[in-house]
């Protein structure tokens, strides 16, 4: 098809053929045709002229608005590549409400408010000051047709379509001028939709009362829908665009009506979970009754979340609260015991107002929900005015302090309005009788399971436990009773709480007693449902009652006895309502005994038996209460305690995940989550003789085999951890290698692995067992990790999302392996190449692993310093790789970090002990003096309190005023700048500056105050555990452990001690004998004469301390 030109004929053609039911070669081409027209100017102007025409057919039309609505998205903006030119928006714009007077289909409808809400985002208000002038002509002609019955009724319908887009897409503008002249512009037809909104109301349920028949009429329908659309609108108005909905008299009105409409309507009755959707019309009708209910509370709702001080001051907010509270109640029987909405199909796919439908099956629960949001906000608004004052003193001073009330959110309303609000609420709603009551309300209506819910429990008991573990709780009627049922008794313990302890002491008999009374209908199902509404009291009030009740007391007379009860199956319900009273108990005491701790652990441990009591919800319940305490921090205080049921724990978890006996691939990857927490929270008081052979060695395997069979492969990642995890366990990752290094070779090049294979190699490495009786045991390091260390460097290289652990990895390499086989592995010469490109431009945590690198490198090197030849090849590399350069500059660059500064001294430090000339084949003679000016500066502040660095840090200043001879006697050194003639003088003059010599002799003296050095050189403060690095160097798993020398410490943590002891300069350099050495060798180099004026520059008395302290 060759190219077309733009016009009606051709535009109709191609729209023909693209929306017929072909799909051949000329499709494609067309489309082609289509793509090159978008950015054709006049193109979306024809679209428009074809979707008005009434008389071409609905397909053509419904493919030219698809058309037209991406074309304002892409192209409508004027900084749009290929945008719509001016004049054809000036056309487009003109005609946008025409041909609304008919019956358009949804998708048309949905189609055009969508295009005309996004062109008034972009045009309004500077380029469409008139839009809602428009608007309300529009309203107020169709608005007369309807109420005069005049037959053409869609008009008024399709501009609250749009409008009802319009406001929403404008309210989501948070910055600019839109919000605030949308404030102002919605007054124009605002009186309209309050007017229409009344008319339409009053006319639809007067001849819905005359005659229900009325519903198989389509034009009463339309008449319903209009007046949703209308309150839709309004609802947006009030809650979204207007600052001050209290304030204006016509939404007063419309407020107070709109609660005698909703009371109105629940009076019909209706029953929304049994229409006959076999009739369509009464389907209909009955929805869209539903949706004006649900409508009304939504209003409520959201305004009381957005601006809760607005719906206070609205003269009827308390009756609208009041009869919040009567729904909750006269409905909580079909609130409870709903359908399951998962187990049935929506059959509704009416989509008139763009909204999606739920099911009428939820449709109280959806009510419920909404208003106990409600109650639980207007809770929060009042929360701080209650925690600082009593509610008594409230109520008799009216002028209180508002600067206690500041934590309304998103508030535009004065303080004193604030203050007003919450005086109301207290006042006049939350007052001791009605707190009563919606507390009886809560224990007696919606604490019992539910028939729904004892139907999950038996025939899906995974969903029914999920929905428990599951955090989305303002989505489920239950979990958000029981939340708002903790907010509530908190916020008025005082009042609650008596009330709460008489219930419960009062059915304390009636929790042990399981006799039924033969004259009454009473079964043991109710029986055991009546007490587990009682416990659950008990589970909820944890956090008021812990100072009220003896938990040891009501575990031993209480909760054991029924745990121990096996009689009849019904028992399960009150043992599961045990396992989560142990939960939130554990949580909120602040202390436990011993035997508390250990009843605690006995009972989940029972709950996991296989027994016919102990069912899937039980055992997923106990497992979910296990996860809850192992994550609390209080759980450290009972690890002793614990370990009594510890493998007991492990063998039960690991049978029901060996069974297969859960399904659902969610359920097994927490219960395989919290065998990796238990192993995680309990090291090192696990038996590793059973963590080895039953997890490693036998049930990672075979559970990977299982996860293989089933393509389940977020398994994986649990059980890579759950190694990790082991291996830290038993202290020893050598015994896990046949398991655990093709794992690692797998999962290192396997995408969604990744991070947790590497984290499994650092493990690997981090514990390999070269140390017996913490002594280092120098046998030939294990071949298979040698031939993995590419794998690193791949990764350093590549994913630079995960270079942190790759890092860490390189550097416990460094610590293991001898120098001399790491230079022999392939791709290692690159690393320094690598440490010189990640110097710069790189977070701090990246900075700080190069630099412990480094470090440890270096202290590697010290071991080889006396060979020459290989000290001479560690220095050339270190200067072809251009990473002593790039530490110069590093050191060099302005405003430089002191942190940084400081560690990157001390490895500047180290390169000079092993050769004191290395800066002069790098530097020129002014960067030189420029380092050593900011080196001398730094010293006394970036070295505080930690003696082993500033002892390194000091070998290496004091290193530098040798000058080295060995370079000077050849006139001459190659660097970086080429050929550059050194003569002692010109040295000289940098580093025997009077301030360089008075700084240095003041730092020799005061170290040597502050340390006390064997005749060898070592200190037992370079030995404090301050002063290793361990915590910045990630050393340790658990930095506790460094505080604690009764438990084990890794192997790569007393590889890096024993190298810093061995190796380290400090522990084998007597610093009073270096400085005597350096002197020395000063006035042998100057004479005497010349060393006289030289120390002449030095404060007498810090002279005459120094030759104290080194004598």
């Amino acid at each position: 098809m060759e190219h077309l030109p733009l016009n009606a004929d051709n535009l109709i053609r191609i729209l023909t053929i693209v929306s017929g039911s072909s799909r051949d070669a000329t499709v494609k081409l067309s489309e082609n045709q289509l793509a090159t027209w978008r950015i054709t100017p006049g193109f979306y102007s024809s679209l428009q002229d074809i979707f008005l025409n009434s008389t071409l057919p609905q397909n053509i039309k419904s493919l030219s608005i698809i058309e037209f609505k991406n074309g304002v998205e892409k192209y409508w903006k004027t900084s749009s590549i290929n945008s719509i030119p001016p004049n054809e928006k000036k056309i487009i714009k003109s005609r946008l409400f025409n041909n609304l007077n008919s019956n358009q289909s949804n998708l048309f409808l949905l189609n055009l408010s969508y295009s005309i809400s996004k062109i008034s985002r972009y045009e309004f208000p500077k380029n469409w000051p008139d839009l809602f002038n428009k608007i309300q002509d529009i309203l107020i002609t169709s608005l007369n047709d309807v109420e005069n019955n005049v037959n053409n009724q869609y008009q008024f319908y399709n501009i609250l379509i749009v409008l009802n887009q319009i406001i929403k897409i404008l309210n989501s503008v948070k910055i600019g001028l839109i919000k605030p002249t949308l404030a102002v512009k919605i007054q124009i037809i605002t009186p309209i939709l309050i007017k229409s909104y009344f008319s339409l109301f009053n006319k639809w349920f007067q001849l819905f009362n005359q005659n229900q028949s009325q519903s198989q009429n389509q034009s009463f329908l339309l008449l319903l829908k209009s007046n949703y659309i209308n309150l839709k609108i309004l609802r947006r108005i009030i809650v979204d665009t207007l600052p001050h909905p209290n304030k204006d008299q016509l939404i007063i009105e419309f407020f107070n009506n709109s609660l005698n409409h909703l009371q109105s309507l629940l009076t019909l009755n209706l029953d929304y979970n049994s229409i006959n959707i076999n009739n369509p019309n009464d389907f209909e009708l009955n929805e869209l009754i539903s949706k004006f209910i649900k409508c009304y509370i939504k209003l409520y709702h959201n305004l009381i979340l957005r601006n809760p001080t607005a719906f206070i001051l609205f003269p009827n907010s308390i009756n609208i609260l009041i009869t919040i509270l009567n729904i909750l109640k006269d409905k909580s029987s079909q609130i409870i015991n709903l359908i399951d909405n998962n187990n049935n199909n929506n059959n509704n796919n009416n989509t008139d107002d763009f909204d999606v439908d739920e099911s009428p099956n939820n449709f109280w629960e959806i009510i419920a929900i909404k208003s106990i949001l409600s109650l639980k906000r207007l809770l929060a608004f009042i929360h701080r005015k209650l925690a600082s004052q009593s509610k008594k003193s409230l109520l008799n001073d009216s002028s209180t302090n508002s600067s206690s009330t500041s934590l309304v959110i998103n508030q535009v309303n004065q303080k004193d309005e604030i203050d007003l609000a919450i005086h109301i609420l207290i006042g006049q709603f939350f007052t001791d009788d009605l707190i009563v009551n919606i507390f009886n309300l809560i224990i007696y209506n919606y604490f019992k399971l539910s028939i729904n819910d004892l139907k999950n429990w038996q025939n899906n008991p995974e969903y029914f436990v999920n929905q428990q573990i599951s955090f989305n709780w303002e989505f489920q009627i239950k979990p958000c009773v029981e939340n708002f049922f903790i907010d509530l008794i908190y916020n008025f313990k005082q009042l609650l709480t008596p009330l709460i302890l008489n219930y419960f002491n009062s059915n304390n008999n009636l929790l042990l007693s399981f006799n039924l009374n033969n004259n009454s209908n009473t079964t043991m199902l109710d029986l055991v449902l009546e007490k587990d509404s009682i416990l659950t009291l008990l589970q909820l009030s944890s956090t008021i009652l812990i100072d009220y009740i003896d938990f040891k007391d009501i575990v031993i007379n209480i909760l054991l006895p029924i745990i121990s009860n096996n009689k009849f199956i019904e028992i399960k319900i009150l043992k599961r309502r045990i396992i989560l009273i142990l939960g939130s108990w554990f949580t909120h005491l602040r202390k436990l005994s011993n035997n508390n701790a250990l009843n605690i652990f006995q009972i989940l441990n029972l709950c996991l038996l296989d027994n016919s009591v102990n069912d899937k919800v039980m055992k997923l319940t106990t497992i979910q209460t296990l996860n809850c305490i192992l994550n609390d921090k209080k759980f450290n205080d009972y690890k002793f305690q614990f370990k009594e049921y510890s493998i007991d724990f492990l063998k039960k978890i690991i049978n029901i995940l060996s069974s297969n006996e859960f399904k659902n691939i969610e359920t097994n990857l927490y219960i395989l989550n919290t065998l990796s927490l238990i192993i995680e929270k309990n090291i090192p008081n696990l038996d590793s003789t059973f963590i080895l052979n039953e997890i490693i060695l036998n049930f990672i395997p075979k559970y990977w085999d299982y996860s293989n069979i089933n393509n389940i492969d977020i398994l994986k990642n649990s059980l890579i951890r759950l190694l990790k995890f082991s291996i830290i366990s038993i202290n020893n990752s050598k015994n896990s290698f046949s398991i655990s290094l093709p794992l690692i070779k797998l999962s290192c090049q396997t995408n969604y692995l990744m991070d947790d294979g590497f984290e499994l190699f650092e493990t690997i490495l981090k514990y390999y067992p070269d140390i017996i009786n913490n002594e280092i045991n120098h046998e030939v390091f294990d071949e298979e990790l040698i031939k993995m260390i590419p794998l690193v460097f791949e990764g350093v290289l590549n994913f630079t999302e995960n270079l942190l652990l790759m890092l860490a990895i390189i550097r416990s390499y460094i610590i293991i392996l001898p120098l001399d086989i790491f230079y022999k592995i392939d791709g290692n010469l690159n690393l320094l190449l690598i440490f010189e490109n990640y110097l710069f431009n790189v977070k701090d945590e990246i900075l700080e692993i190069i630099v412990s690198i480094l470090d440890i490198f270096f202290l590697k090197v010290y071991k080889i310093n006396d060979n020459n030849n290989e000290n001479k090849l560690i220095i050339e590399n270190l200067i072809s790789s251009g990473l002593i350069s790039a530490i110069l500059r590093f050191l060099l660059e302005e405003n430089q970090s002191p942190i940084y500064l400081g560690k990157m001294f001390i490895i500047l430090a180290r390169i000079i002990y092993i050769d004191d000339g290395i800066l002069f084949k790098v530097l020129n003679l002014d960067e030189f003096n420029k380092l050593i000016q900011l080196w001398m500066d730094n010293y006394q502040y970036i070295y505080l309190d930690n003696y082993r660095n500033k002892k390194v840090v000091l070998i290496g200043i004091s290193s530098l005023l040798r000058i080295p001879t060995n370079y000077i006697n050849n006139n001459s050194v190659e660097n970086n700048y080429g050929s550059m003639i050194l003569t002692y003088q010109n040295l000289s003059s940098i580093i025997f500056t009077e301030k360089n010599v008075d700084l240095t002799f003041n730092f020799w003296a005061r170290y040597l105050e502050e340390i006390s050095e064997n005749s060898n050189g070592d200190c037992e403060r370079y030995y404090s555990k301050k002063h290793f690095n361990y915590e910045e160097y990630h050393l340790l798993d658990n930095l506790d452990l460094i505080l604690d020398n009764s438990l084990p410490k890794n192997s790569e943590f007393i590889r890096y001690e024993s190298l810093l002891v061995e190796n380290d300069p400090i522990h084998k350099i007597p610093i009073k004998v270096f400085i005597k050495n350096i002197l020395n060798e000063i006035e042998a180099k100057v004479g005497v004469d010349e060393y006289a004026k030289l120390i002449n520059h030095v404060d007498t008395t810090v002279l005459e301390e120094l030759q104290m302290l080194i004598h």
